[in-house]
């Protein structure tokens, strides 16, 4: 990592932490001594910095000089100080739920693009977010946790706001607190061909991240203490029966585990909150699923479980969020089951068969956000969509052809449309000013696509119809 002349450090720090430090001589006598503290290290500056952002109170910045020494003289032993000035931006969350939820972040590989909504739902399924009274507020509460990350640079915005990502130093950071605790184990994206060894399992052990490595069997003695385990994409074929027994658990993680065909019996995991299968070859859900009283978050979306036991959701009282591939042999009964639970305020789910999603929509009540996705034909879909997807819907011309203009979709927030090959236009000028809600336009190799808003003939393209806050993507 280059370092800054002092000038360009200094520079570098002021334009960052948006301060006037001219206009107070005191200010920037102290501001001074902060910015030397980061040992002209740009990622220490920019991340000190905006822990300071706007900040005048001269005791709040001696407080901070304070804290950035004690900080940095608790790293022992590096050639730098880098990460004790990282850490510093770590002591300033000081909620302890808030520098959890940023410890969850290292659990990915390294460089990974961890998507927003995956990460939100895991903190919630720990209990790092406080639950409010609907599934929305607890998200609105867990973004505003993941702006405080980012806007303290521990955490960067990618691909338009989808992402996040962490700098592979604050990372580093991140591992070297939680190795003062024997309750994380991270070895992702490793590279692993077996699993660790069993000295390697520290006696405590709470969190254990495997995902993204080459691990093709996991032995029978698995610590009981973990209450959370990830071991998304990778190559193992079979689970142990003792994950049977894991009854701290919170968390499963086994999504795109694409060799998995079966998953033990988890009627003992009573504490489960967090059940992940998408991307599994499972044929058939659990034994014992129906006993997990506490689930919040179910991803059963694998398009080779065809249907799921009749009368399982209708006992999964807390579920709030479902992701579910509903198959050939969906029955009537199953798909009722989904619409009557009580707590769920976000479905995400593929309809194989047009007359379930008819089903589906009859049977709901109101006050449901869902997430739809088309992929044989259409219908009109629910006044209270939020997000629409359509996938390969060859009879599709136009968004009209889904949405009309009689309908009211003031909640919908994001379209995405994918292979429709006889799509020509996506919406008109007319249709989009019913949309008042709208932020994300998608649509993706549709490759006969003329135009994403038609205008009517003699109206004018008007600021409205092009809404700055609305993003359009296209491929």
């Amino acid at each position: 990592m280059r370092c800054l002349s002092d000038d360009e450090a200094l520079t570098l720090f002021i334009d960052k932490v948006e301060v006037n430090i001219f206009g107070v001589p005191a200010l920037k006598d102290i501001v001074k001594l902060v910015v030397e503290q980061c040992a002209r290290l740009p990622l220490a500056i920019v991340t000190v910095a905006c822990c300071m952002r706007r900040e005048y109170d001269i005791c709040e910045w001696r407080n901070a000089l304070e804290e950035l020494s004690k900080s940095i003289q608790s790293v022992k032993g590096m050639e730098t100080n880098v990460l004790g000035q990282l850490q510093f931006s770590y002591d300033c969350l000081k909620s302890k739920n808030v520098q959890h939820c940023f410890f969850y972040c290292a659990l990915y590989p390294k460089y990974f693009k961890i998507p927003k909504e995956e990460l939100i739902v895991y903190w919630i399924a720990e209990g790092l977010v406080d639950e409010r009274a609907s599934l929305q507020a607890t998200y609105d509460g867990a973004y505003s946790i993941l702006n405080r990350l980012v806007n303290n640079c521990l955490l960067e915005t990618i691909d338009d706001g989808r992402c996040v990502k962490m700098h592979d130093l604050i990372r580093e950071m991140a591992l070297d607190i939680t190795s003062m605790s024997p309750l994380f184990m991270v070895k992702a994206g490793e590279k692993l061909q077996e699993f660790p060894r069993e000295q390697e399992w520290k006696e405590n052990l709470e969190k254990a991240s495997l995902m993204r490595n080459n691990i093709l069997e996991i032995p029978p003695n698995m610590m009981q203490g973990l209450n959370i385990l990830n071991l998304s994409y990778t190559i193992i074929e079979k689970l142990p029966d003792s994950i049977s027994h894991l009854t701290n658990l919170t968390a499963l993680l086994l999504q795109y585990c694409e060799h998995i065909k079966h998953v033990p019996c988890l009627a003992k995991l009573s504490c489960l909150r967090n059940l992940d299968l998408e991307g599994t070859q499972i044929t058939e859900v659990s034994e014992g699923m129906e006993m997990l009283q506490k689930l919040r978050y179910l991803n059963l979306f694998s398009v080779y479980l065809e249907k799921l036991p009749a009368g399982m959701l209708s006992k999964l009282n807390c579920v709030q969020k479902l992701r579910v591939y509903w198959g050939s042999k969906t029955s009537e009964e199953m798909v009722e089951e989904a619409s009557k639970l009580s707590e769920l305020d976000i479905l995400e789910a593929c309809f194989r068969k047009i007359e379930d999603f008819k089903i589906y929509v009859k049977s709901l009540g109101s006050g449901v956000g869902r997430f739809v996705e088309f992929n044989v034909n259409f219908v009109a879909p629910p006044k209270d969509l939020q997000c629409l997807t359509l996938n390969y819907c060859n009879t599709v011309t136009s968004l009209s052809d889904v949405l009309s203009n009689e309908g009211d979709y003031s909640d919908l927030k994001a379209v995405h449309v994918r292979y429709c090959k006889n799509l020509k236009e996506l919406l008109s000028a007319k249709l989009l000013r019913a949309l008042p809600n709208l932020e994300v336009i998608e649509v993706s190799s549709c490759n006969e696509i003329e135009e994403i808003i038609r205008l009517d003939v003699g109206e004018e393209k008007s600021e409205e119809d092009g809404r700055s806050n609305t993003t359009l993507n296209s491929s």
